[in-house]
């Protein structure tokens, strides 16, 4: 049986084009069409279609494995996509140049090493020159291009090489990408740190990216990010790169990441949240002694403004205690919606449930989602020491709205794992719970609690 999100998108496609969409229709008859119509907007929406066709009868694929024969032959996709590609040279707007690459890079066999002059086509498209440089991220053709350049077969990998020295910003900062994708880098790690100073932000931005998505060259990979991080235009990609390479670093070499992030925030007039995150990143990777000395340098940074470093701080738990304080007396002076944000923080900070238990209590049962949601998550970042709203939680289960239940399931299995009221609540809706959502969450979780543990 197909699936509902397989049925919807049957509906869907019906109802955004006059032609009838489905997956016995003729892609071959939309060709025809498409070469014959004239109006670019009308081929957009041709080749849409043909793109829904080709995704919706692999959406009927793997819901029924094997059972489903080809409804599209390799013929007839090896047509439109030759098709598409021919036209791809005349056509003049953004929006239909973005949409040919996407869907004839789904007709069209990946398997293949691109032929030298689909290569070249797919290369022109890296430049946004005969678009006026108008962008339209992220369907843009040159992002299209990208992302074909990056999956397919290594018949390009040297001309991507050689954009390396490209003139051309934007070909340059694609080598990167494209090249970072293929872990070409890992073996070639000289190429990339030489780009590490390029003039321009966005080719830096990428060579951060890259530098993250190494799995080699770790001390290298630092020693260029540290070289970068001086740089005002890069800090906040840089920062990124350096919180990443902290989750896989010693302590030694996450406490000399947190280091320069630290020497950074002292000069810096203005710290965005990008780079406060980084910080907070970082912090789990320390050692206590480290973590003591990280929270005193930041407590003079402490604002409701720098969420990011209030964060940071926090995570560090008791290690934080300088900066208990500071929590308490933003807790005690703050509104009700504040007291919400602030009140996982005092408890991470002061290791104090009953401080802030009533304030999550009170905040699940707002007819707010936004408030609600984020009540429930207070709960379940303290874990056992929410075991007094067991009770409360358990009667939530009878709630009419569905998305209240399901919440109040994630946060019983949470706070109180072994409890055999909450094992035996939630595998009764798991039998009769009227919406089918909060069955299959409700059994799957009833499944995983019973599950012996292992000696």
């Amino acid at each position: 049986m197909p699936s509902i999100r397989t049925a919807v998108c049957g509906l869907v496609l019906t109802f955004w084009f006059p032609i009838a969409c489905n997956a016995n229709a003729s892609v071959l008859d939309l060709l025809n069409q498409f070469t014959s119509e004239a109006d670019e907007l009308s081929k957009v929406a041709i080749v849409k279609q043909l793109d829904w066709i080709l995704r919706l009868q692999m959406a009927e694929q793997r819901e029924a494995g094997n059972e489903v024969a080809e409804k599209i032959s390799s013929q007839d996709r090896e047509q439109v996509a030759a098709v598409l590609l021919s036209e791809l040279e005349h056509a003049q707007s953004l929006e239909l140049v973005s949409q040919m690459m996407l869907t004839w890079w789904r007709y069209e066999d990946q398997t293949k090493e691109l032929a030298p002059e689909t290569a070249e086509i797919v290369f022109r498209m890296l430049s946004d020159v005969r678009h006026n440089g108008k962008r339209l991220s992220p369907t843009t053709p040159r992002e299209r291009a990208v992302a074909i350049l990056s999956s397919c077969t290594a018949s390009v990998t040297k001309d991507v090489v050689d954009l390396l020295s490209d003139p051309e910003i934007l070909h340059r900062d694609a080598a990167v990408k494209i090249l970072s994708a293929r872990g070409y880098f890992e073996d070639h790690f000289d190429a990339l740190a030489a780009m590490a100073n390029s003039p321009e932000q966005r080719v830096r931005s990428s060579v951060a990216r890259a530098l993250a998505a190494l799995k080699t060259n770790q001390n290298q990979a630092i020693r260029v990010a540290f070289s970068m991080l001086p740089n005002e235009n890069s800090s906040d990609a840089v920062a990124t790169t350096l919180a990443t390479l902290a989750s896989r670093a010693t302590e030694t070499q996450a406490a000399s990441i947190q280091l320069a992030l630290l020497r950074k925030l002292d000069r810096a007039k203005y710290v965005t949240y990008v780079y406060q995150d980084a910080i907070y990143k970082t912090m789990p990777r320390l050692s206590d002694k480290v973590q003591q000395a990280v929270v005193r340098k930041l407590i003079p940074h402490l604002s409701p403004q720098n969420h990011g470093i209030e964060r940071a701080v926090a995570i560090a738990g008791a290690n934080a205690k300088e900066a208990l304080p500071y929590f308490l007396e933003s807790f005690e002076n703050a509104s009700e919606v504040e007291k919400l944000k602030i009140a996982e923080n005092l408890w991470r900070v002061e290791g104090n449930a009953e401080r802030v238990l009533s304030v999550f209590l009170k905040a699940i049962e707002s007819p707010n989602t936004t408030t609600r949601y984020y009540g429930f998550k207070g709960l379940r970042t303290l874990g056992s020491d929410a075991m007094p709203a067991e009770r409360r939680l358990l009667e939530l289960l009878d709630h009419e709205k569905s998305t209240v239940v399901r919440q109040s399931i994630r946060t019983l299995v949470v706070i109180s794992v072994n409890s055999e009221s909450s094992i035996k609540a939630i595998a009764e809706l798991a039998r009769s719970h009227s919406d089918p959502v909060v069955r299959k969450i409700a059994e799957k979780t009833s499944k995983s609690l019973l599950k012996p543990t292992s000696p």
